[in-house]
């Protein structure tokens, strides 16, 4: 059975990073990988979706969601996986805690 996955992150909620946010899917139990072979997005991505209020929903799953989901869409390892999140200069709200993580989501 594949996993499906969706993280919603509202405007005001982007992890605070001076340079990047990364959000990568690595199947369960695998042994860390280099990034040339893990699909990832991330906050500077161009012709990402948002919604209406400003956020932005990332579907995370093996299989394309659909041609009105595409672009935010995270090709994810076939099977059960794991989301990473990779923060690149991470601001104060990273290292001191304060920043709370935007749920992630098990779909079905």
């Amino acid at each position: 059975m594949n996993d499906t996955m969706t993280a919603t992150v509202v405007p005001h909620a982007v992890p605070p990073s001076a340079t990047a946010a990364r959000l990568t899917g690595r199947a369960a139990g695998s042994a860390p990988c280099t990034c040339s072979t893990t699909t990832s997005t991330g906050d500077r991505i161009p012709g990402l979706r948002t919604a209406e209020d400003g956020s932005v929903t990332i579907s995370m799953q093996a299989s394309a969601p659909g041609p009105d989901k595409d672009s935010n869409w995270l090709p994810a390892p076939a099977g059960r996986f794991r989301p990473i999140l990779r923060m690149y200069q991470p601001q104060k709200a990273i290292l001191d805690g304060s920043y709370v993580l935007p749920p992630v989501r098990k779909v079905g």
